[in-house]
């Protein structure tokens, strides 16, 4: 039997082929992707093979794109004419660090703004590995759209970039050490303008209980002198300036803060 290492959600589809074809079956990348078609086909995930071709493209991830599912197999994103196709550099530069091995596992994000919406997509990367040999990678992908009170532009002309990338092994999660997790989380909402109430119903999804008016309180009392402003408009003014940062609350609930997709 071929020794094989699938990592994440790729586990059940190993046991999808195993279920399928008995354990002493050959296991190949193909196998591996026609299973990934059946389980993870209503999905965001990807995944390449060892030249960074995509060989399964999830449904919604394709629709992100507004290109066909079709179009993407068997190409590499820098030749495909979609939103993406300017981080393709970037893109697979990150994916390659698994393919030439200098990493065991790959974090990155992608942040882009399609009208009032702000995306954000987490990648988490790791090996397809076939009797030892690094076959491809599996690129699983959270993603978070968030309806926006307020223009990003500015966020995008200052890095001159249309699509951020930012590697979480190196990004500074914290842009002010003086913020504690909940401020910096409330920060990142106020900045892309959200309401009191609006933050209030995300905090609360996330298990932090604050009403309406003792939000109001905390953030005039609280993040107003730590920031060393004395307005709504001076704080994100101040964001803006100093540099976006992406707490790590909503990093790590990405997939629980759907609520700041609606209006």
């Amino acid at each position: 039997m071929v020794k094989f290492s699938l990592v994440g959600l790729v586990n059940k589809v190993a046991c999808h082929i195993i279920i399928e074809g008995g354990v002493d079956m050959l296991l190949t990348l193909d196998l591996i992707v026609k299973s990934t078609n059946v389980l993870l086909k209503d999905t965001y995930h990807q995944i390449c093979d060892k030249h960074l071709n995509f060989l399964f493209v999830g449904d919604q991830f394709a629709s992100l794109c507004s290109i066909d599912q079709k179009s993407f197999i068997n190409n590499n994103l820098k030749d495909l004419e979609c939103d993406l196709q300017s981080v393709a550099d970037k893109y697979n530069f990150l994916n390659g660090c698994i393919i030439n091995g200098k990493r065991k596992t790959v974090n990155y994000l992608l942040t882009f703004q399609k009208e009032n919406q702000l995306y954000i997509l987490k990648n988490y990367v790791t090996p397809i590995i076939i009797d030892n040999v690094i076959q491809g990678v599996f690129i699983q992908t959270d993603i978070l759209n968030i309806m926006t009170n307020l223009g990003l532009d500015l966020l995008f002309k200052a890095a001159n970039q249309q699509i951020l990338v930012h590697d979480l092994n190196l990004l500074r999660l914290k842009s002010n050490k003086e913020l504690n997790d909940i401020e910096e989380f409330i920060l990142f909402l106020i900045s892309i303008g959200k309401t009191d109430k609006e933050i209030t119903s995300a905090l609360n999804t996330i298990g932090q209980n604050l009403s309406t008016p003792a939000l109001s309180k905390f953030i005039t009392r609280k993040i107003y002198p730590k920031m060393m402003v004395h307005s709504r408009n001076q704080l994100v003014n101040k964001v803006f300036k100093e540099g976006f940062s992406y707490p790590k609350l909503l990093l790590d609930n990405l997939s629980s803060l759907k609520i700041l997709s609606q209006n």
